[in-house]
């Protein structure tokens, strides 16, 4: 804003134009009446009003209940710490944008916002952000939901076949909350009811996702394997599956050149 701009606005905000100031040097000094010195400091301090009192709109910091459980109704209220109303809110879970559904229900006010969600489960939880918009600007915040329950599959091992000298997967996805430890086991081929613990090895790969990898599978990898899941909360989970494998083990013999034939 230049200063013919500042004056206009001025005149503007007061109904009335600046008073003529006569200079009267003494000293070097600018000596202005008292009416003149009031005058300034008024549009000196609206000035400064104009620019910094308008709050910048701040939404009030909300959180989900710690001890959600799955079937418990939980709900959490965005409203404005700063700002103007009207404000224009809207819902979000994990930065995708949400409304009211079969479980979920919306309900927005000019000053608030109340996100509720009935009957929750594992997949309820995320980070659920409320973003709020003025003729100010805007702001969000961000809660994170955790619903505890007990370990759910995503992806459930099944038998499987492969060729000696390839790599196979087994996979054992699961979902919950707290995050599930998952173990797998391989049945003795002597004694089946007794189980072997797997652990990583250059030969065994235990999968972040949960799976189970065996590299360069070989002859002695057929078997029953079983996928163990748990996290504290319920029974768990667990399922056998059975790899076989297709072909048999090359094993190469060599004739010495120096076998010679026997005549008597």
């Amino acid at each position: 804003m230049d200063m013919l701009q500042l004056v206009r606005w001025l005149i503007h905000r007061t109904s009335k134009p600046p008073p003529v100031l006569s200079n009267r040097r003494a000293n070097r000094y600018l000596v202005l009446d008292n009416y003149k010195i009031q005058w300034i400091a008024f549009c000196v301090f609206m000035c400064f009003r104009e620019v910094y009192s308008d709050e910048k709109i701040r939404i009030q910091p909300f959180h989900f209940p710690t001890n959600a459980k799955e079937g418990h109704k939980v709900q959490v209220m965005c409203s404005l710490l700063e700002g103007d109303t009207p404000v224009h809110f809207t819902w979000q879970k994990n930065e995708i944008s949400i409304t009211s559904s079969n479980n979920v229900n919306i309900v927005t006010h000019p000053d608030f916002s109340r996100l509720m969600i009935n009957d929750v489960d594992v997949q309820s939880s995320g980070n659920y952000t409320c973003i709020a918009k003025n003729n100010q600007g805007q702001d969000s915040y961000t809660a994170h939901l955790a619903v505890r329950g007990p370990p759910k599959w995503l992806k459930e091992p099944t038998d499987t076949s492969t060729p000696v000298g390839e790599s196979v997967t087994l996979p054992c996805a699961t979902f919950g909350y707290p995050t599930p430890d998952v173990t797998w086991r391989k049945a003795n081929d002597s004694s089946p009811d007794h189980w072997t613990h797997l652990i990583n090895s250059r030969h065994i790969r235990l999968e972040s996702n949960g799976s189970l990898t065996i590299i360069n599978v070989q002859n002695e990898d057929s078997g029953y394997y079983q996928c163990q899941v748990s996290n504290g909360i319920g029974d768990g989970l667990k399922k056998a599956v059975s790899l076989s494998i297709k072909g048999k083990e090359v094993i190469s013999c060599t004739v010495s050149p120096e076998l010679h034939m026997v005549t008597s």
